[in-house]
């Protein structure tokens, strides 16, 4: 893992998850130019990130992310958390 920085959260760890890539072939004309061909590709990364923080502070980051939609990025988030003693 190494050391990432969200705004004013120091302490958050990401760690690359393995990417999947998608290849497809469109033929481009579907009489005479049938070997004529273009070739596609779609990439996933997938990223885990470790934040340790306040409930309040990681409410007001992923608000600011649910605000500032990045075009071509869809962000799914998975919450576990561990009380503090």
């Amino acid at each position: 893992m190494r050391e990432f920085r969200l705004g004013d959260i120091p302490n958050a760890k990401v760690c690359g998850l393995p990417t999947e890539r998608s290849l497809f072939t469109v033929i481009q004309g579907p009489h005479i130019d049938k070997k004529s061909r273009e070739q596609f590709d779609i990439q996933t990364r997938k990223w885990r990130v470790t934040i340790d923080t306040e409930t309040s502070k990681l409410r007001e980051k992923l608000e600011f992310l649910k605000e500032h939609r990045i075009p071509g990025v869809e962000i799914k988030a998975r919450f576990q958390y561990k009380p503090r003693m």
